[in-house]
């Protein structure tokens, strides 16, 4: 990942994921042969949600990992985390600690239910979300009393809030 020396600085995503735990949109199986099983390489949501990305595969239980990380984010100017209230923290991840390897860092951190109160340490994805905030009941037909959107709607829309702050 080098930065030109001259010109316009080139913009990078990279995604750092962990085997043992992908992100949901490697999670495919092909409706037209689910005997296969799951097929991350032909998700469509992998490539829709994660277009242009780069990624890399770390296990941050490792103190290897985590320092990998480090000199990873020591050329990055912004991370963005959603994972549960304290995980960075148990990482050796914490923002105090990245300050000190990038002065400067911008730091995004959306946990789904906070950092504090009595959900913070609880699993959060999008339909969640979408049931404990009321959504699920004003979505979908009319006849029914509770549905959820189908498409994990506060994940885009908490990414966007982020973007604007």
């Amino acid at each position: 990942m080098d930065r030109p020396l001259h010109g316009p600085l080139r913009r990078e995503v990279i995604k750092v994921e962990s085997k043992l735990h992908p992100d949901v949109t490697r999670q495919y199986v092909p409706p037209w042969a689910p005997e296969l099983g799951v097929q991350p390489q032909l998700s469509p949501w992998l490539t829709d949600w994660n277009a242009g990305k780069r990624f890399v595969a770390l296990d941050l239980t490792r103190p290897e990992a985590v320092e990998l990380a480090k000199r990873l984010l020591a050329i990055c100017d912004v991370v963005v985390e959603n994972y549960s209230s304290g995980v960075m923290d148990r990482l050796g991840l914490r923002y105090v600690d990245l300050q000190r390897v990038k002065p400067g860092l911008v730091w995004f951190s959306s946990s789904g239910y906070g950092d504090s109160g009595p959900y913070r340490r609880y699993v959060h994805l999008g339909p969640n979300i979408e049931a404990l905030s009321g959504l699920s009941t004003l979505s979908g037909p009319p006849e029914r009393g509770c549905t959820i959107t189908q498409y994990a709607y506060p994940d885009a829309v908490s990414a966007l809030h982020g973007l604007f702050a």
